[in-house]
């Protein structure tokens, strides 16, 4: 990344700007490190929503216009401009769009890239779901890295812990401390922000953080069931809604060919009468 904000990249004949796709669960720091980055490499820092209301394509082209050189951009939940050329079948292609997109894929990918695409600039982009990503947006040029963030392991949550108290607890009873700690947690299901979150409520008090960790494991592994079980709903609530509405205007549409074929019919009944030589 060093190489890349440097002005040495035009001897290389390489563009003056990169594309990175952060992908992984939530909370796992995705867009921390991104802001982190940002700091570290004294960058300007621009965020941009693609779920804003007024996003439409020439207003997303005029702000990637703007974007000020030496600037680390940074778009949250990509996924939410979505395609379907592959799919053949009309209802699923329905199924698979957005029902609050706004902005296309080909005004993103133009924005990102294209002729008028502004150079000096880092781009970070962060999903939950890579697998719902065109791959015309992550080929290599508009994106030339892949990060992956996952949930949790033993060790991360051994150095969470040491990290937290390692002014608390004194260094010989820390190791310990940790090690019970890491124990009672599962890996790869908590995130780093649910871990710190419990961490912040005991911030100087170890034992009462161990003591309470096996009830507080639980008691969000249900709220987490709860969560998917309410997000897969709203899923298919969002596709049901999306499938009814393309129906209502593929009938329009129908109805509206049909109407003016039966006009069109009827003027030329209409004029074959008034041809016909037998009324002569």
């Amino acid at each position: 990344m060093q190489i890349v904000i440097s002005v040495k990249t035009r001897k290389y004949g390489l563009p003056y700007r990169r594309g990175y796709l952060f992908y992984g669960p939530p909370g796992t720091g995705k867009t921390s490190l991104a802001m982190a980055l940002a700091g570290h490499f004294n960058l300007k820092v621009c965020v941009l929503s693609l779920n804003m209301g007024d996003m439409y394509d020439s207003y997303l082209s005029r702000l990637f216009a703007e974007i000020p050189s030496r600037s680390l951009v940074i778009i949250e939940d990509i996924d939410v401009v979505t395609t379907a050329r592959d799919d053949t079948d009309t209802d699923k292609m329905l199924s698979s769009m957005s029902a609050n997109q706004v902005v296309s894929l080909s005004a993103l990918l133009n924005a990102i890239d294209g002729i008028a695409a502004a150079e000096g600039r880092l781009l970070v982009m962060t999903t939950k779901h890579l697998e719902k990503l065109d791959p015309a947006l992550i080929r290599p040029g508009r994106c030339d890295l892949q990060f992956e963030f996952k949930l949790t392991t033993r060790d991360e949550i051994y150095r969470i812990f040491e990290r937290f108290y390692f002014n608390v607890v004194s260094k010989v009873e820390l190791p310990n401390y940790a090690r019970q700690f890491a124990d009672l947690m599962p890996e790869q299901i908590l995130s780093m922000a649910q871990l710190q979150g419990l961490l912040l409520q005991h911030y100087d008090r170890p034992d009462a953080l161990i003591s309470q960790t096996p009830t507080w494991v639980e008691e969000t592994k249900e709220q987490m069931a709860r969560d998917e079980s309410f997000r897969k709903g709203k899923e298919k609530k969002k596709e049901a809604e999306a499938k009814a509405k393309a129906m209502n205007a593929a009938v329009a549409a129908n109805m509206k060919f049909a109407s003016e074929g039966n006009k069109t019919s009827g003027d030329h009944d209409q004029g074959d009468k008034q041809k016909d030589p037998s009324d002569a």
